[in-house]
């Protein structure tokens, strides 16, 4: 019995030094990205700058606060935004990643193909359910869906002291994988809300949806399409109700 505890923990370890030792690996590969992006001239300056007043702009009102607003928008430009390309003479959009590979020689596959997962990042409202030996059990309160993720070396200790279970916060992750194990690590700044009760979460759910409101169902796209359908559901009920798309009626009458 001994000897098969003592090999669990032993695999345990190695498990968690693997995790450690990529993730870092990968956060110096997503520097070299930002600094891709923070080096660029011309037009990918230019979408950059657009970008992040676009990001900028959302998170003014209500102000989101407690967290480096530049730092995060450059690192969602850097996953998710656009730079202007030319392909066989026709101008287009390509993707900061696409871009940055194309003209990056030096990246080997494994390192294309960790770029590549980096689009599926997303920005998330979550929950913790678990902390075990610096790995956070998170679930996405918005879609239901439960992630893995490990810390890394840019959060600090103060904040990662403070994640414990029943933590609420905002947080953007980011897919890392290891022999086809799949797991995340947090991109970028995190901004943790606390222990919050119905009326404060219904305010956080708010302020979510108004500062990130492409990433409701980032993880979940067919939870979007059902939203959509029931939003035209409710609008064919009403107008096979009241016969057009307003209607005016007094107090009593809608009573």
């Amino acid at each position: 019995m001994v000897e098969t505890t003592t090999a669990k923990n032993s695999s345990s370890h190695g498990s968690k030094q693997a995790s450690e030792q990529s993730i870092e690996q990968q956060m110096a590969l997503q520097q070299q990205l930002i600094d891709f992006v923070m080096d660029a001239e011309d037009e990918g300056a230019i979408a950059l700058e657009s970008f992040s007043a676009q990001q900028l702009s959302r998170w003014a009102k209500p102000p989101f606060s407690g967290v480096n607003r530049t730092e995060l928008a450059v690192v969602m430009f850097a996953a998710e935004g656009t730079i202007p390309c030319e392909n066989d003479g026709v101008v287009t959009q390509c993707s900061v990643i696409d871009t940055f590979i194309q003209n990056t020689p030096s990246l080997n596959a494994t390192q294309q193909d960790c770029l590549q997962q980096w689009k599926r990042s997303f920005n998330g409202l979550f929950v913790v359910d678990a902390v075990v030996d610096g790995r956070y059990t998170l679930t996405n309160w918005l879609t239901q869906k439960q992630y893995n993720v490990y810390a890394n070396s840019e959060q600090p200790d103060e904040t990662l002291n403070r994640m414990r279970v029943g933590e609420m916060m905002i947080a953007r992750i980011m897919p890392v994988d290891i022999s086809d194990v799949q797991f995340w690590t947090f991109s970028g700044p995190l901004t943790l809300l606390g222990k919050l009760g119905k009326p404060k979460l219904a305010v956080a759910i708010g302020n979510f949806r108004q500062w990130f409101p492409t990433h409701l169902y980032g993880d979940a796209p067919a939870l979007k399409e059902a939203a959509w359908e029931s939003v035209r559901e409710q609008h064919t009920d009403f107008l096979e109700l009241f016969g057009s798309e307003k209607a005016v009626m007094s107090g009593h009458e809608l009573n």
